[in-house]
């Protein structure tokens, strides 16, 4: 299962590069780095659709509750591979009249 009405995300959707490191600061102001893990490079976004109407919000709500904060799922991004994605908090929901804006917060995972 795909994330629902990918075909109306905002432009103002964005994806960043993230790379998680290890590193340690010793007392004479000294440090080291290193690469954390060997898929320490991640996707991550901010998914922001257009107006929605209910019924598409109420899709996109019901995915985020069958999925939550834990579950990984399947998703090729505009212009992107597909990669396993999870949410990384709640759905921000602002309401215009009969029209619904949601904002959602993804991060890519390997499992």
């Amino acid at each position: 299962m795909s994330l629902p009405h990918d075909d109306l995300l905002s432009q103002d959707s964005a994806f960043q590069s993230n790379q998680s490191i290890l590193m340690i600061q010793y007392g004479d102001g000294y440090g080291q780095r290193a690469e954390d893990g060997l898929n320490n490079m991640r996707q991550v976004g901010s998914l922001i659709w257009i107006p929605l109407s209910l019924a598409e919000r109420d899709d996109i709500q019901n995915f985020w509750l069958l999925h939550g904060a834990v579950t990984t799922w399947q998703w090729a991004a505009p212009n992107d591979i597909e990669r396993l994605w999870r949410f990384t908090g709640g759905i921000s929901e602002n309401n215009v009249g009969d029209k619904y804006l949601l904002r959602v917060e993804v991060t890519e995972e390997f499992e």
